[in-house]
């Protein structure tokens, strides 16, 4: 509309009517730019940004992004609301597809940091919710290549679990998944 205002304006015979033209749009590319103004508000940060897409069509990589910040942020404030609130972002990332590689192994990366945080006093719940994402990651997917850091997380984490109980089975588990994590890695 801004465009044929200044074509109308130009070619308008009255200088009346050009001069109408003509305001009008500049009028209607303030109006726009007022609106991009707005919408550039929405986005000063990750939250914001991660809130908006998450109105999106693109639900599940919004609530992932959103289950991320939530994580980092509970890692620096050690505060076990924000764990919850990572757990629940990745959650609804799941249920919005059931079949997100990234959402299981958000989750269960989260759960495993949760879980060797030392924030709470009983983290075997959060280790059985991470071994069994992290599991179903591996199988679901195992022959995708950059699974191997989501097996290096899990390695970890078990090889975690089993020098706090003296679990021998974890840790061999754990030995597996190091040795083909760095497979996949070298792939």
């Amino acid at each position: 509309p801004a465009i044929l205002g200044c074509i109308a304006a130009a070619r308008l015979p009255p200088r009346r009517w050009q001069n109408a033209a003509a305001l009008l749009a500049v009028v209607w590319i303030g109006i726009l730019g007022f609106i991009s103004f707005l919408r550039g508000s929405y986005y000063t940060n990750d939250l914001a940004f991660c809130t908006q897409w998450a109105n999106s069509t693109h639900a599940t990589i919004a609530h992932i992004g959103l289950g991320v910040i939530a994580q980092n942020s509970a890692r620096v404030t050690r505060d076990p609301a924000d764990w919850s609130a990572s757990f629940e972002e990745f959650r609804t990332a799941i249920q919005s597809d059931p079949n997100s590689i990234e959402g299981h192994e958000h989750l269960a990366s989260a759960e495993a940091d949760a879980a060797m945080s030392g924030l709470f006093d009983d983290p075997a719940p959060y280790f059985d919710d991470a071994s069994a994402n992290f599991e179903w990651v591996l199988q679901h997917h195992p022959a995708q290549p950059e699974l191997a850091l989501a097996m290096s997380h899990y390695a970890r984490m078990l090889l975690a679990l089993a020098q706090r109980t003296g679990n021998a089975a974890q840790r061999d588990r754990s030995r597996l998944l190091f040795e083909e994590a760095d497979r996949k890695s070298v792939v």
